[in-house]
């Protein structure tokens, strides 16, 4: 392992790959320097003098703007650079054409489950779907008793953590196997919108979950009068290809006769869903989402471009892949759109990053301000250096198309989606556009789960898969021992087809079954 790395021969900074001291001798491209200051793992240091407002590079576009003069072997700090306020680069890079990854002795199959519609899905779950935060209450009611009367819920331990006592949580056996849990997917609005802002995104997303092939049956609980209707949801909906059952609050009546019609409607939706049986199909028939949250500096170097790996052996296949978080573009965009399938495209991933620069000015904020302070301190100094390691997620194939929040996904290869970098909003949307499995790389640690797609938890360092080692199911800090990527992605991707074929995941194991709605429209 060496103690520090340069990605792009083009870059005039470098990634400490150990915590490096001052007046420590490094060696880059067998030229030696001293360094000025400390470095600690994760961050970056410069390898020539610059002078104030330079552009310093790292994967070989700019990484921000210098605030004063600095040194070689100097540690880059929010002291001496600053974020770029607009992406300079006026023409886009000139990139190899792509060679598809060769599968060599890696399985190209999973055991999945083939829908009516042609699609298919990783996993088989009862959904319950409510059209309006008024109908919220029974909802989450309706699942917890469902989940606890079929098994899928243990008695929670932290009962007896507080009584003082210990118990050994007893396995959980469904009285039907086939089917792999209950779920609700989770919102905070359905009326007091406008009709030219939140109404219809809703009502593609609630119907994404709906024709999601991870979803074997929906429940959708409404209360009658709300903008989002389920009367208006079954018309976006169409055909779902599987059994659906709309319930409406003023129509049963009481809230008790509505709490029975929801449970009644489960109990006969069950054992509908459980005569899904598991075959093998092509892994081209995947749908990955690719997702970071709490990120560090080594996402850009280890998990993400692992996953990069991971999803260009699928696209290989005729698979698809999600690269959504449009703030965390912005610096890389250029790269991406070089990469388009042809000049249409291209054009439609600059104005997605244009798109939401407007949206975020039009907020009194900034995509620079997207780093977190945990993504600062340790080392992604701006949001160009985070974006650049961001987008390695992607790998290398060509950009196929950009997809609105939550719009379906109908081709193969690469898609761009228009998602905010929250983790949670992005994987929901992932799972709204269609997404049957996700992979989630982190650096500091995250739990969040998705109500209806598997999420493979990857880190990016030992450290965090050895503290956080319940919540992470991949370690990829192998490349920083000196594992090639290739290596490590082609890892990732036979544990990719495990989960496919029913493996759990650390966020089923645990229950993290988080999902948020995009909201962009005033409460009226």
């Amino acid at each position: 392992m060496t103690d520090i790395l340069k990605i792009h021969p083009s870059d005039n900074m470098a990634v400490a790959l150990v915590d490096l001291a001052a007046g420590q001798a490094i060696t880059v491209e067998s030229q030696t320097l001293q360094l000025l200051s400390a470095v600690p793992a994760k961050h970056k240091v410069y390898l020539r003098d610059l002078p104030p407002d330079a552009i310093p590079r790292l994967y070989g576009m700019p990484a921000g703007q210098t605030r004063r003069a600095v040194q070689r072997g100097e540690a880059a700090t929010p002291e001496n650079l600053a974020a770029l306020q607009e992406t300079l680069e006026a023409n886009l890079p000139e990139l190899p054409a792509w060679q598809p990854p060769e599968l060599f002795d890696l399985p190209t199959t999973f055991q999945g489950y083939r829908r009516g519609d042609g699609k298919v899905g990783t996993r088989n779950y009862l959904l319950v779907v409510y059209s309006v935060l008024c109908a919220q209450v029974v909802a989450e009611r309706a699942v917890s008793v469902a989940r606890k009367a079929y098994g899928y819920e243990r008695e929670d331990p932290w009962l007896d953590y507080m009584k003082g006592t210990s118990t050994v949580p007893a396995d959980i056996i469904s009285g039907y196997p086939g089917v792999d849990d209950i779920t609700l997917l989770q919102h905070d609005t359905g009326c007091a919108i406008g009709e030219e802002g939140d109404v219809g995104p809703l009502l593609d997303y609630m119907a994404g979950y709906i024709h999601n092939p991870n979803v074997g049956g929906v429940l959708v609980l409404g209360l009658g009068c709300e903008k989002t209707s389920i009367r208006r949801l079954q018309q976006v909906v169409g055909e779902a290809h599987k059994p659906v059952v709309y319930l409406e609050h003023q129509q049963a009546g009481a809230e008790d006769t509505f709490m029975r019609a929801a449970l009644d409607a489960i109990k006969e939706l069950m054992p509908e869903v459980s005569h899904a049986q598991r075959q093998p199909v092509p892994a081209g028939a995947l749908v990955l989402g690719t997702e970071c949250g709490g990120s560090d500096g080594f996402s850009g170097i280890t998990a993400n471009p692992a996953v990069g790996v991971l999803s260009d052996l699928l696209v290989a296949q005729g698979a698809s892949v999600l690269l959504p978080e449009v703030p965390e573009m912005f610096g890389g965009e250029r790269l991406l759109a070089a990469r388009a399938a042809n000049p249409q495209v291209s054009t439609q991933v600059l104005e997605l990053v244009q798109r939401y620069l407007d949206y975020a000015r039009q907020s009194g904020t900034h995509l620079a301000e997207n780093p977190s302070p945990g993504n600062v301190r340790e080392g992604l100094t701006t949001i160009q250096i985070k974006s650049l390691g961001a987008i390695q997620k992607g790998g290398t194939s060509p950009v196929m198309g950009v997809l609105d929040y939550a719009q379906p996904l109908t081709g193969s290869g690469l898609h761009l989606l228009d998602t905010p970098g929250y983790d949670v909003t992005s994987t929901a949307a992932m799972a709204a556009s269609g997404a049957s499995l996700m992979v989630f790389t982190t650096g500091l640690g995250t739990p969040t789960g998705n109500p209806v797609t598997p999420v493979i938890k990857i880190a990016t360092n030992h450290q965090t898969a050895n503290n956080m080692a319940d919540i992470i199911d991949f370690d990829a800090g192998a490349v920083l021992d000196g594992e090639s990527l290739a290596e490590v992605g082609r890892r990732l991707y036979k544990v990719a087809i495990e989960v496919a074929s029913g493996k759990q995941t650390a966020n089923e194991v645990l229950q993290h079954y988080e999902s948020a709605f995009w909201s962009r429209s005033a409460t009226l």
